[in-house]
């Protein structure tokens, strides 16, 4: 299997994880990178078991804010844009409060 992942798109998604989700919690917790072969794609998966987000959390990720307090979630932002640029699909992303969240985008597999 030979598939290039695009460049600072694993780091930052770690990054989050630990900033936003599992540092967020009393006793820490823990991520997973997970990486599976699909006939016609490769899956990357970062999976922590951090705080989570609520359903209104995960709509607001990617909407552009009118006035941004803060340079929140540009990173995500970038990822998503540069993959859906690239691949034509971007980052899925699930969550629950309390229950962590798992961040996936898909690379074609061209053996």
């Amino acid at each position: 299997m030979n598939v290039k992942i695009p460049p600072l798109n694993i780091q930052p998604l770690v990054e989050n994880a630990v900033r936003h989700g599992v540092l967020k919690k009393a006793n820490g917790g823990a991520i997973h990178i997970q990486i599976q072969k699909q006939a016609d794609y490769i899956e990357v998966s970062i999976i922590d078991n951090g705080k989570g987000m609520t359903d209104e959390e995960l709509q607001g990720l990617f909407i552009k804010k009118e006035h941004p307090q803060k340079r929140s979630n540009i990173g995500l932002k970038n990822i998503n844009r540069r993959l859906k640029q690239l691949y034509g699909n971007g980052l899925i992303i699930k969550s629950a409060p309390n229950q962590g969240t798992i961040v996936t985008f898909q690379v074609p597999n061209k053996e």
